[in-house]
């Protein structure tokens, strides 16, 4: 349960750095003042390109998801679960802790992120495992269902988004 409980700390530290479902509660926060509605709001983002938790859990499972990346990087196409808009060309420091607890709870599981992550970098780009990555493995190495893994987001973000909404909904609609 450590590595579970490494994945909600990451979640809750990075919950607030300004990506879509964060701005998403606020203005909801704002707009409305009402918690289910700015709720909602911020998981309504969350998919596509935002957490693409299911895609990310589906590549890292497959038999051949190195290959699969490479394929992907050949053809110019995104690869779900890489990539950080927030920490840039190295590994985001709030995932630390739950990267070594991987490695060390499923270094199987580990090792194949890692030869992902190798292919990425053979391409000539610095990319690394993001929070939907680290949700997907988490989630495999738990055995939870890929239409079930948003659930492990959830609940790692759940306590942030509460503490932000509870600030927002003070601020009140912006009248201009």
């Amino acid at each position: 349960m450590n590595l579970l409980h490494e994945l909600y700390k990451a979640h809750d530290a990075v919950a607030l750095r300004g990506n879509l479902s964060h701005q998403a509660l606020v203005l909801s926060a704002v707009g409305s003042g009402d918690y289910f509605k700015a709720l909602s709001a911020a998981l309504l983002t969350l998919g596509g390109v935002h957490a693409p938790l299911r895609e990310t859990y589906k590549l890292i499972a497959s038999d051949s998801a190195t290959a699969h990346v490479a394929r992907m990087l050949d053809m110019g196409r995104k690869v779900p679960g890489w990539g950080n808009s927030f920490v840039k060309g190295r590994p985001d420091e709030a995932w630390t802790a739950c990267d070594a607890l991987l490695r060390q709870e499923d270094p199987g599981l580990h090792a194949k992120i890692t030869s992902m992550t190798a292919v990425f970098h053979e391409f000539g780009k610095k990319l690394y495992p993001n929070p939907s990555c680290y949700t997907a493995a988490v989630a495999i190495h738990y055995q939870v269902e890929a239409d079930a893994v948003g659930e492990l987001l959830v609940r790692g973000r759940l306590a942030a988004w509460t503490r932000e909404f509870l600030l927002r909904r003070q601020e009140g609609p912006c009248l201009s």
